[in-house]
């Protein structure tokens, strides 16, 4: 072994040992002091991204618990403030109930009056003012709030808190006020006997109920009565959010000034004789309630008429049984669903004395409730028309037409179709068949054709003519042989001729129409639409409208297309044509459907409005009586309001719940990766102060074996 000075390997080994030893003792002592195993991205780079990412995580969960905490507080406060809101409207409804008791004298409503007066301006108050954190929440202000209960972006829960203002809750409101004696095209002034025994519901289909709850369907029947209706409405109330009440308010006077004597049947029930007058209609009160048992039907009198009540919304069947000359006739009017003796519907109808007699039916009014918005529809029904054609052996052409697609079908070389099956074949096998609106078949009967119409409702052309509004007229496209234009209003008629077979265009109808006598006293006036292929009818005057306005068709006997304008829910023809030519004694029987929506809409609407709070009336019977159903609908609605309040703070109190679980696994994962093990490096600072104590005192050592070679040199 060579002894050196320069260099010293032990020593250097010494060092290098020692630095090492160092760096583990400082390592140990870092993490013992810290308690994490990363402390800098050299311990642990993809551990340290991964603990950063989780400390993310679990801060945002904290904060998430601590917003989700606060949403709960916000929905107690509110749903404290709607259960005093609650309260009030309960006490507003026992007023309501008390009022409607027949036993209360009119100041004793007036005073019940006063209460709900001053609880509606209550309600408003707590509404007006109720806040939390300085934010108001029952004003109708507080929409579309976010809480923000994630750790991302649209982790939240948005919810609103809707006014419950006086003014702002209610009930949405649709009133169909249905009229009777209805047949296609008719006015109901014009209706007397059997013909007025039908009600407003003429054509059996679905009625659509768009709910807040969810759009259901049910079907209607020919014939249903306003209860029928409502029971199938209300059948559906748990799906829909929507229900029906029905009642049947009638008026029965007398045109003579002077007292008659009269007898009548109320629902097939007779009533005994009474005397009645435009002045005095008590007796005919006590006759027709001596019998109300077994009609059903109450009687009470206002401005001398006799007042007619069914509860239930069943049709009231008013039959004269006198038939005394001399006498004036009994005059029925339709109530609206307040009973109020000014609220009539359509026009009166005489029961004549004179003669055969006379009855009539009143339909009842359909009142539908919700709480919130709602719409009610009617769908159309796929409409038939039955064409009566003959013998076709002998036709030389056949055109069909829908007023906007024309087909000929071909003729064969006999020059005939020969029978019903041939000419129906040829219809069928045209290149435009399937243009047409409407299918053609064999009638039942084996000799007609009928057209059975594709889609529902698309086919009718129904008016509904309010002043103001404009109403189109579908011209017939398909004819080409127009020559006759006939308008009328129900009173003046303007009737212009064409040459045949001119198809006269749009201008010059209505050029003809406004030059015709008669046009300045018709009661609306006839302009071109701006689409330019449409005639206007626009009426001059307020209340129910009617007017018609008729093509004829030449060459053919008896074929004409009628498209009536009607008034406020009255029935219209549908459009179509059909036409032969080389025949005779031909004729067309085009069955008018009407389309009436249900008989039940008023103002030309079928969405609900709201009745609010602050309309309550308690002070005659029958209005605190429709109070009810108001205030019902109001505690419907905040109801609804807690309820769903109370499930967001379910809600919350699942997703605190949640989160912190997930903080809980997720702060473990990290500590996993993150946390010291302070047994383990406890050892390692033992092992390292070892290490280092021995690499001290070995240095040292080294670092004195080059004394060795003094020992040489002396």
């Amino acid at each position: 072994m060579a002894l050196v000075i320069n260099t010293n390997v032990s020593s250097l080994t010494a060092q290098r040992a020692l630095a090492d030893s160092k760096a583990e003792l400082q390592t140990a002592m870092e993490r013992l002091s810290t308690g994490s195993k990363i402390n800098s991205a050299a311990d642990d780079a993809a551990g340290l991204a991964m603990t950063q990412r989780m400390t993310a995580q679990v801060k945002g969960l904290a904060m998430a618990i601590k917003n989700a905490n606060d949403g709960q507080a916000l929905t107690q406060s509110v749903e404290g403030a709607l259960a005093e809101v609650s309260d009030m409207l309960q006490r507003m409804r026992e007023l309501a109930l008390q009022a409607a008791n027949g036993t209360n004298s009119s100041a004793d409503r007036t005073f019940l009056q006063s209460e709900i007066n001053l609880l509606v301006q209550e309600i408003t108050r707590v509404a007006t003012n109720t806040r939390y954190n300085g934010e108001l929440i029952l004003d109708g202000t507080f929409l579309n709030k976010s809480m923000q209960v994630g750790i991302e972006e649209g982790e939240n829960i948005i919810f609103s808190v809707p006014s419950v203002a006086a003014e702002s809750v209610g009930a949405h409101t649709l009133v169909g006020n249905g009229v009777g004696a209805l047949a296609a095209g008719q006015d109901p002034a014009t209706l007397t006997g059997d013909a007025a025994l039908q009600n407003p519901s003429t054509i059996a289909d679905d009625i659509e109920i768009f709910g807040f709850l969810g759009t259901r369907e049910t079907a209607s029947s020919v014939g249903d009565s306003a209860k029928e209706t409502a029971v199938k409405i209300n059948n559906l109330t748990g799906e829909t959010g929507v229900r029906a009440y029905a009642k049947t308010y009638a008026a029965l006077s007398s045109s003579s000034a002077t007292a008659k004597t009269y007898s009548v049947k109320i629902n097939g029930y007779q009533t005994g004789n009474f005397v009645i007058s435009s002045g005095d209609a008590e007796a005919a009160v006590d006759a027709i309630n001596q019998i109300s048992g077994a009609t059903g039907v109450t009687a009470s009198s206002a401005n001398n008429k006799v007042i007619l009540f069914d509860s239930d919304g069943d049709d009231i069947t008013i039959e004269n049984t006198q038939t005394l000359a001399g006498h004036s006739d009994l005059v029925v009017e339709k109530l609206g669903e307040d009973g109020a003796i000014t609220n009539i519907i359509g026009d009166a109808v005489s029961l004549q004395i004179s003669g055969a007699n006379d009855a009539t039916r009143v339909t009842g009014t359909l009142k539908m409730v919700s709480p919130n918005a709602f719409s009610i529809d009617q769908k159309a029904v796929n409409h038939k028309e039955t064409i009566t054609v003959g013998t076709l052996a002998s036709y030389t052409a056949l055109s069909i037409s829908d007023g906007t697609t024309t087909i000929t079908p071909t003729v064969p070389a006999s020059g005939g179709y020969g029978s019903i099956d041939a000419a129906l074949t040829a219809i069928q096998a045209h290149a435009s068949y399937g243009d047409l609106l409407f299918t053609v078949d064999k009638a039942a009967n084996g000799t007609d054709l009928e057209y059975n119409w594709k889609a529902a409702g698309a086919d009718y052309q129904v008016e509904t003519i309010t002043t103001g509004t404009t109403a189109d007229y579908d011209s017939v496209t398909g004819g080409t042989s127009n020559n006759t234009v006939i308008v009328g209003d129900g009173t003046t008629t303007v009737t212009v001729g064409f040459a045949d077979g001119s198809n006269p265009t749009i201008d010059e109808v209505v050029t003809a129409i406004q030059g015709g006598t008669g046009y300045a006293d018709l009661g609306f006036a006839v302009t071109k639409a701006p689409n330019g292929t449409d005639i206007e009818f626009i009426w001059k005057t307020p209340g129910k409208q009617t007017g018609t306005a008729t093509y004829v068709v030449a060459g053919v006997s008896n074929e004409a297309v009628t498209t009536s304008l009607p008034g406020q829910g009255y029935p219209a023809a549908v459009r179509s044509t059909y036409e032969a030519t080389g025949v005779t004694n031909e004729s067309i029987a085009q069955t008018t459907q009407g389309v009436n929506s249900l008989g039940y809409y008023k103002e030309n609407t079928n969405t609900a409005n709201l009745i609010n709070l602050t309309q309550v009336n308690i002070t005659t019977m029958v209005k605190a009586g429709d109070s009810i159903s108001i205030v019902d609908a109001a505690l419907d609605k905040v109801a609804q309001m807690r309820s769903d309040l109370g499930a967001i703070e379910n809600r919350l109190a699942y997703t605190v719940s949640n989160l912190m679980n997930i903080a809980e696994k997720t702060a473990d994962a990290r500590s996993r990766l993150d946390d010291a093990d302070f047994a383990l490096e406890s050892a390692r600072l033992a092992k390292a102060q070892v290490i280092q104590q021995a690499g001290t005192s070995m240095l040292s050592q080294a670092n004195q074996m080059t004394q060795l070679v003094l020992d040489l040199i002396r």
